[in-house]
């Protein structure tokens, strides 16, 4: 699976430069993070740019983000993406203090931000990702970000529900997804993946990559994930920097009365609902997703110049 996975990366490597200008094409570097654990950086797009950062979800990676890679944006703006620790390119060490806690996780994204060259840069994260975002708003405040995407997601801004009853089938799920046993992963993820399609099988080459960056993430990381603090409701006054939510309204994660709730405890937000699409926005409305994401950031770059 793992040389599997090295081939696709070749053959993505490939495209890139094949279909990208000589100025866009991805460029992925290892930085070095809280621990010495370096994590992957991708950089791509126009350098001289304004700066957009991507910060992906659960069991996800820089390659998720393929429509955004593809797309005209970079003609425009200064883009990366960063794997955040134990996922994609980057490093995956064994350790309880690789992974506890929320100052690791925002220091992955200081350390992008750093790497790429970006000052007050667009941050844009998809579902989990909102929570390392918040992370970073934590420790590293807001000073030096621009605004804030955050798509499939509430990002913890209002207080989570409960957690569902830990029943005998719930916790059998659990031991399937953190097993060492590689093809109990594999076929946990082959149901996983059903929740990511919501909205449609996807081609068999798109669907490949998004497994595969599933699986790149190692049995003994996924536990620290489902530890990882999700209340984050007592930073939502301090986010001082314009937010913009992407939802889907058909989410089966980040219910859309949810994302509304976090979007109303936000001063200034706003809300674009994507009518009948799932958790990808990104993915299955590309073209929308990635308009949004220009037009926002634009606004931001005309505020600064005011």
């Amino acid at each position: 699976m793992l040389v599997r996975a090295a081939f696709v990366i070749m053959i993505l490597a490939s495209a890139w430069s094949a279909t990208a200008g000589e100025s866009q094409q991805p460029k992925t570097d290892m930085v070095p993070s809280a621990n010495d654990v370096p994590v992957a950086v991708t950089t791509w797009g126009n350098s001289k740019g304004p700066g957009v950062l991507f910060v992906h979800g659960f069991l996800a990676s820089t390659l998720n983000w393929q429509k955004q890679i593809h797309a005209n944006l970079g003609e425009t703006y200064n883009m990366a993406s960063v794997d955040m620790r134990g996922h994609g390119a980057s490093a995956k060490p064994i350790g309880a203090a690789n992974y506890t806690g929320t100052k690791v996780w925002a220091d992955d994204i200081a350390a992008a931000i750093k790497a790429a060259g970006m000052s007050k840069p667009l941050l844009v994260a998809w579902s989990y990702g909102g929570f390392f975002i918040m992370d970073y708003v934590r420790h590293y405040g807001t000073a030096n970000v621009g605004g804030i995407v955050l798509a499939g997601t509430t990002a913890g801004l209002i207080p989570p529900p409960p957690p569902p009853e830990m029943t005998p089938a719930r916790q059998e799920q659990i031991n399937r997804n953190t097993s060492p046993n590689l093809e109990t992963i594999i076929n946990w993820t082959n149901g996983y993946m059903g929740f990511l399609m919501s909205d449609g099988a996807l081609p068999a080459n798109e669907a490949e990559i998004v497994k595969i960056s599933a699986l790149l993430v190692p049995h003994y990381v996924r536990p620290f994930l489902r530890e990882h603090p999700t209340n984050n409701s007592d930073l939502a006054a301090k986010v001082n920097v314009p937010v913009m939510f992407i939802s889907g309204t058909k989410d089966g994660s980040a219910k859309i009365d949810d994302v509304r709730a976090a979007a109303a405890a936000v001063k200034g937000s706003q809300v674009k609902e994507y009518e009948g699409i799932g958790t990808m926005t990104f993915w299955y409305a590309p073209d929308r997703f990635n308009g949004d994401i220009a037009k926002f950031a634009s606004s931001l770059n005309q505020g600064r110049a005011k």
